[in-house]
Formats: C-alpha cells, sequence, structure tokens
C-alpha cells in the first residue's frame, strides 16, 4: 500500500442568514418606436443583468418616469446618508403618504419634507415643511400663504386657499396627462406676462382648440392677475 495520503478538507457552507442580500438589477428604459430594435436591446439587457422596460415614444418615456417611485426601505436608506436634508414626496397615493410620511418623520426628525403633488396639495399641505411643485411657477403668492396655513393648522384658511386656486388646478393639472399639465402650465405663464408664448417641442404637444381660452377664465376666477417682469 502507497503510504501517500490524499488532502484532508473542512468545508462549511453559509446558512440562509450567511448569504449576501442579492443585488437587484439595474433598470434602464429604452425608448423606440421600433419594436424589433427596442425587444432586441432589452434582449441584450437582459442577457447582461439588467431589467429593461420599453417606451415606443417620447411622451410614453415622460410619462412611465413621472411615476418614478421609491419604496419606503429606499427612501429610509437615502434619508440616512450623509448630506440628505430634505425630501420630495409626490406618491399621489395617500394610502402610501399616511405610511412614509411619519416613518420618515420618526426615523429621521430633522428631515424636510416637500410635497409635489400640484394637483393635491390640500390632503398634504399638513404633514410638510414646504413645496416643490412646478405650480410655484404660476401663483407663488398663493401657495406661500397655502404653506403658512399648513404649518398653522390653520384648516379652514387652507381650505379657502385651496378654493381660491381650484379652477386654476383643474384648468392646468387635471388633464388627460401629466405631460399636458406641462403644456398648461407654460399657458399659464403666458397668462401671467412671464412668457410671450407657449411654444412646445415634442415629445410634448400642443393643447387642443380652445385650452389657452379656458386656462385664462381659470385664473380671472382665481383673481390671479398679471405681474411686472423686469426688463
Amino acid at each position: 500500500m502507497s503510504d501517500v495520503r490524499s488532502a484532508d478538507f473542512s468545508m462549511a457552507f453559509p446558512g440562509p442568514s450567511d448569504l449576501p442580500t442579492p443585488t437587484p438589477p439595474a433598470r434602464i428604459l429604452v425608448v423606440d418606436d421600433d419594436t424589433h430594435v427596442s425587444r432586441t436591446l432589452l434582449d441584450v439587457l437582459s442577457q447582461n443583468g439588467f431589467q429593461g422596460t420599453r417606451a415606443d415614444s417620447g411622451e410614453a418615456a415622460l410619462e412611465m418616469l413621472a411615476k418614478a417611485t421609491y419604496d419606503l426601505d429606499t427612501q429610509l436608506e437615502i434619508a440616512g446618508q450623509e448630506g440628505v436634508f430634505a425630501t420630495k414626496n409626490g406618491v399621489r397615493n395617500m394610502r402610501r403618504w399616511y405610511t412614509e410620511i411619519p416613518a420618515l418623520r420618526a426615523a429621521y426628525p430633522e428631515l424636510q419634507v416637500l410635497s409635489c403633488h400640484d394637483e393635491y396639495l390640500l390632503p398634504t399641505m399638513f404633514d410638510v415643511d414646504g413645496l416643490l411643485v412646478g405650480y410655484g411657477n404660476i401663483a407663488p403668492e398663493l401657495l406661500v400663504e397655502l404653506i403658512e396655513a399648513g404649518k398653522a393648522q390653520d384648516y379652514p384658511r387652507a381650505h379657502a386657499i385651496h378654493e381660491r386656486l381650484l379652477p386654476v388646478t383643474k384648468n392646468v393639472y387635471h388633464r388627460g396627462s401629466h405631460m399636458e399639465g406641462t403644456v398648461a402650465l407654460k399657458w399659464g405663464l403666458v397668462n401671467r406676462g412671464i412668457l410671450d408664448h407657449a411654444t412646445v417641442r415634442t415629445p410634448l404637444l400642443p393643447l387642443p382648440d380652445g385650452a389657452e381660452a379656458e386656462i385664462a377664465d381659470a385664473f380671472a376666477a382665481a383673481n390671479i392677475g398679471k405681474v411686472a417682469v423686469p426688463a
């Protein structure tokens, strides 16, 4: 018999709690109006470990990006990073709002919470430190008053401001899509004398005929007039 012995090994296999948490794949949005091209790109992305999503137009891509969101765990992780002092929340889902905002407040009391619910400001106004909204371009005076009323927990005053703004809110933001609201916002700026025209570039599209007059009537109903813009 040979005196040569094979090597001995001791092996330990990690249990479930020792396994590293898998990293979710990076997500990439593919925008192309040619289905064959986009599907080919999605296949290539998948083969290389990416999660792809397709949009067949620039407008569709903007709509998808407008709905992008983070879950609560991710929000808490971001809020805990050095240098983070504020968060903008625009989930447009009050079940999430009433869960996530208290959790963020409890974990990071100094974190400033900003609402970006242009079309649904009143329900969020009593839980925030401020606003980060396109609406501020066309009615900053009333939004400052709305923030003050919310911080004071003065619901009657906040509701009165909301009702005054409602014609503008409906005609600018309660439209078929978020992108239409962007175009309507430009007409609001024209109405206030800040812009000379509301020309848009693709993928945005002009609003239907009559929208300009409807927006102007809404501003008149809210008693929001033109402003003097320095030359």
